[in-house]
């Protein structure tokens, strides 16, 4: 069994990559992090690291256990956090994951309102990318995530909630409609568009494809990306136009503008609320049942 003040020290080296810093950021010896290291190999049976006297560097097994300890670490941490309240009488945590684009909707808002009518509960949150959500569920780091990407898959439940998020076009800066009020999708005909992959959203590709298809002229496809970052990122490197929430237009960069989308279809994104068939959290129960209001999900789950 791995020991977990083991794992510590190698995250640190490998996240640092410097012996000696690793041991000043553990408070510890370069000699005592030099050895827990081995200690660490000798059981696993491969090398972490591969070691010059120049430099430190992480093998390709080191580089995949690094992403690896980190959340069990973080699991760790976590069982024992929950432990601690429950020993303290506290009815313990409820760990959510959020993708950027739910930040600018209805849903921060709805979470602020469970907060405050269960004040006993430990609501952590924090903001991800949307396609890293998943991961974070299979490894237990979050009980369920809020994104605008849905799941159908017999081991998770996927709900629809109430929330949307307003969409616009994000534009080269010089683009001949990045000054216009509203932009339709007949006016992007002959666009390149960057879009998320269908196996990503069906829903949101399909919709896309049929606006464009209405406009006289099929869905060019330039580029794909899950992140609404990277997407705006891919539009002021030049590679096309991209459908983004609206609220991009106050964070892009000066060689991007993102205008209101005028197509009602496709003007609004909807948002779900994923979470692993399995969890039987009892803060995350009570937490569907807020936000839903106790709706059947979209991908049947393996309790049922």
């Amino acid at each position: 069994m791995l020991d977990l003040r083991l794992l510590k020290t190698f995250v640190v080296v490998g996240r640092l990559l410097h012996f000696g810093r690793a041991a000043a950021a553990l408070s510890a010896t370069q000699p005592g992090v030099t050895q827990h290291i081995a200690r660490l190999e000798e059981q696993l049976g491969f090398a972490l690291f591969k070691r010059s006297k120049r430099s430190v560097s992480l093998t390709e097994a080191g580089a995949l256990f690094l992403r690896r300890a980190g959340r069990l670490l973080a699991l760790a941490e976590r069982i024992e956090a929950e432990a601690r309240a429950v020993a303290a009488g506290e009815a313990g945590q409820l760990a959510l994951g959020l993708s950027s684009a739910i930040v600018y909707s209805e849903i921060p808002a709805l979470i602020s309102a469970f907060k405050q009518a269960h004040p006993t509960l430990g609501v952590r949150i924090a903001v991800h990318a949307g396609d890293a959500l998943r991961e974070l569920l299979d490894a237990e780091a979050v009980d369920a995530a809020i994104t605008t990407l849905p799941v159908r898959d017999p081991g998770y439940r996927c709900l629809l909630l109430d929330g949307r998020t307003a969409m616009g076009v994000a534009l080269p800066a010089g683009h001949r409609l990045a000054r216009a009020g509203a932009v339709s999708m007949r006016a992007l005909r002959g666009e390149t568009f960057v879009v998320v992959p269908r196996d990503q959203h069906p829903e949101a590709h399909d919709a896309l494809a049929a606006a464009m298809l209405a406009g006289g002229t099929p869905l060019d496809i330039g580029g794909h990306e899950v992140s609404f970052p990277n997407l705006v990122a891919r539009v002021a490197l030049g590679e096309g136009v991209g459908l983004v929430p609206l609220a991009y237009a106050g964070m892009a960069p000066q060689s991007v503008r993102v205008v209101p989308l005028g197509d009602p279809g496709l003007a609004r994104l909807k948002i779900y609320l994923i979470a692993r068939a399995d969890n039987d959290h009892p803060a995350l129960a009570r937490f569907i049942a807020a936000m839903t209001g106790h709706k059947k999900p979209l991908s049947r789950s393996r309790n049922r």
